[in-house]
């Protein structure tokens, strides 16, 4: 289970994979024909980078 998730309020600007400091914990997926957002629990530090941008 990921800390983030993306909801219906994300435009796919991908600021938040560039603001990532862990390399691959942010990563783009396409569901329901819409770019969205996960981020992988293993991965990522709780930093709140993402949540910053």
């Amino acid at each position: 289970m990921s800390l983030v998730f993306t909801n219906e309020n994300c435009v796919g600007c991908n600021k938040c994979i560039s603001a990532c400091s862990c390399l691959g914990a942010n990563i783009q997926v396409e569901k329901d024909g819409m770019n969205r957002i996960e981020v992988d629990g293993d991965k990522c530090i709780a930093c709140g980078a993402c949540f910053d941008v």
